[in-house]
């Protein structure tokens, strides 16, 4: 899947689309624990966000995170 990369605030922010459907994928880094924690969201055609469950899921690079990110997508779609 292709991305596009953004950066909001301490934030890094990357969307996609696959299908008709919206895909975001925020992550922000963790001082304390060295780690980036990461977030995926699907907004549907129709217009309804999903957000992925994601709680406490980090990795141990930025690059981890969205590669970690995008196999939840993915997993969304081929599940």
């Amino acid at each position: 899947m292709i991305w596009s990369a953004t950066e909001e605030g301490m934030l890094k922010v990357r969307r996609a689309v696959h299908d008709g459907y919206k895909l975001r994928a925020v992550v922000g880094f963790i001082a304390f624990e060295d780690k980036w924690a990461y977030s995926v969201a699907v907004t549907p055609p129709d217009g309804r966000e999903v957000n992925l469950p994601t709680k406490g899921l980090k990795a141990d690079s930025l690059e981890a995170a969205f590669a970690a990110a995008d196999k939840l997508a993915m997993a969304y779609f081929y599940a």
